[in-house]
């Protein structure tokens, strides 16, 4: 609830903040918002979904595994929507490999085929099957380097999340024309950020906060079936329970949360 009612909703508000005033670094700003907006939606979605099974004694499968951390495409695919692309790479990819096993052309089509499937998964038109398909042509030709540094993992990540970034143009923009502007904004020149609105101190207290509890859980490392899945009562859990609870229905009567990503379905 904490990461739907609070972190997605202020970084959705963030965004839009400087949604209006296209230039490189106001575009940046507004996919990362988006970019962090949607994983804390979607992740406190299923954390919910978890749950609330675990209440009735159902036990749903894993389906983030903290890809914000991901040093490569393929391990930010291994680590995002994990039901979702195991289901397709159980049914198609590996379908592939097997009627086809020495066939290394015809594997990378493969790859490519299954990500198309993800994006039109979303939502059959141009703007998702372009999201697909980037992410499948880059799967194929992404370098193969083992981040057995620790410079080399920094790069690698950076070069991850901001190729996942900027492919966040499809998924945010109502179409394909309007997703080709908001990319066409990085080339308009680094610029200053300008905002629509007047942000005072309240807010960049929020922006703070909002920050802090994102690097530190890239940092934690640990997946939610890993943080309480065996977790005992403590102080110091009751404490967190009070806090993010109380924050959670004070944002959710704020006027800032949103539909969850996926309640169209």
């Amino acid at each position: 609830m904490f990461q739907k009612c609070v972190l997605s909703a202020l970084f959705h508000y963030f965004g839009d903040a400087f949604q209006e005033t296209i230039s490189c670094s106001n575009t940046l700003l507004y996919l990362t918002c988006s970019y962090l907006a949607l994983y804390f939606d979607f992740s406190g979605y299923s954390d919910i979904a978890m749950g609330i099974a675990w209440l009735f004694g159902v036990r749903f499968p894993l389906n983030f595994n903290q890809p914000l951390r991901a040093t490569s495409l393929a391990d930010f695919w291994a680590r995002w929507h994990i039901t979702l692309t195991s289901f397709i790479k159980n049914y198609v990819y590996f379908s592939a490999l097997r009627a086809w096993p020495n066939n290394v052309t015809f594997h990378r089509a493969a790859m490519i085929l299954c990500m198309f499937l993800v994006g039109i998964w979303h939502e059959p038109s141009r703007k998702f099957a372009a999201f697909g398909l980037a992410h499948g042509v880059a799967l194929v030709l992404w370098p193969t380097v083992r981040p057995d540094t620790r410079l080399k993992t920094l790069l690698l990540w950076a070069l991850t999340q901001g190729f996942v970034i900027l492919s966040l143009a499809f998924f945010a923009a109502p179409d394909f024309p309007a997703a080709c502007e908001l990319l066409s904004g990085l080339g308009k020149g680094l610029g200053a950020f300008s905002s629509s609105v007047a942000f005072d101190h309240y807010d960049q207290l929020q922006v703070c906060l909002c920050i802090a509890l994102t690097v530190a859980h890239i940092i934690s490392a640990r997946n939610t079936l890993q943080l309480f899945g065996k977790a005992k009562p403590s102080g110091a859990l009751f404490l967190w329970f009070v806090v993010s609870a109380s924050l959670s229905l004070l944002y959710l009567n704020s006027g800032l949360s949103r539909d969850f990503i996926y309640a169209d379905f």
